[in-house]
């Protein structure tokens, strides 16, 4: 499904953002995210860098050309469904979903989930029904 995300990985003093054109809803993100930590190339949790840990994403998700894209700002694409902001609190790597609405003057972000990422793995279809429901 062509449902774009933008994927923010964020630790104390930087942010990088990653662009994915396909199945950016919450199951298809977890799917990604699955993806990402079983690979095994970014460091090791509770280490986390922002770029190494984008840069470990990308490594586990691109497929193909033009699928994946280094995004220079969280909004530079304007027609993104969903935001993922992955960042650790604590010693565990923690996410924000929201969805985008690009119909005002600025984009305006709407969570729809903030919590570890054990949690939205496990609820990643409720929490799609619900953003759904909502918009």
């Amino acid at each position: 499904m062509g449902t774009r995300a933008i994927y923010t990985f964020e630790d104390a003093t930087d942010e990088r953002h990653i662009f994915v054109h396909y199945d950016g809803y919450p199951v298809g993100a977890a799917e990604y995210f699955r993806q990402w930590l079983d690979a095994g190339v970014s460091w090791t949790i509770p280490r986390f860098e922002a770029d190494e840990a984008a840069a470990g994403f990308v490594s586990a998700i691109k497929t193909g050309p033009g699928n994946v894209r280094i995004a220079g700002a969280r909004f530079t694409y304007s027609d993104v469904e969903f935001g993922y902001r992955v960042f650790m609190k604590g010693d565990a790597l923690h996410i924000q979903c929201s969805t985008t609405d690009y119909w005002g003057e600025a984009p305006a972000e709407h969570v729809v989930f903030n919590g570890p990422m054990t949690e939205f793995l496990a609820t990643a279809k409720t929490i799609q029904a619900e953003a759904f429901d909502a918009a």
